[in-house]
């Protein structure tokens, strides 16, 4: 895989959407079992821009609509349910996917894990 995004919140989807746009080969994961990450807690409607931030929508709905569009990226692939749990100096990154240790050399490494990690 050309880049792997850790972090299916708002700006790793947002990310792995605009690559997948230009083509470019994407793995997303992230350590939940559905994307959206804060936009799930998000019961409220947003205001602004319709075209700008979906307002009037909730932030659940968001994170649904959001997921929907990675669906439509056939270079795009989505991992849930996947912890990364190590960068190594060799330049891998190791994840655990399906109960396993599996390991990841991307070429391009995006962090996108939000406001609130736990620790291992």
């Amino acid at each position: 895989m050309q880049v792997l995004v850790v972090g299916a919140g708002p700006a790793g989807i947002s990310a792995a959407i605009e690559l997948g746009r230009a083509g470019v080969e994407v793995l997303l994961i992230d350590d939940k079992p559905v994307p959206g990450g804060k936009l799930s807690l998000q019961t409220h409607t947003f205001f602004g821009s319709i075209a700008d931030c979906w307002a009037g929508t909730g932030g659940i709905d968001i994170g649904t609509l959001l997921a929907g569009q990675l669906a439509a990226l056939p270079s795009v692939r989505v991992w849930l349910d996947t912890p990364a749990v190590g960068v190594f100096s060799d330049k891998v990154v190791g994840v655990v996917h399906e109960g396993r240790f599996v390991r990841l050399r991307p070429e391009v490494l995006l962090v996108a894990t939000g406001a609130r990690e736990k620790v291992l």
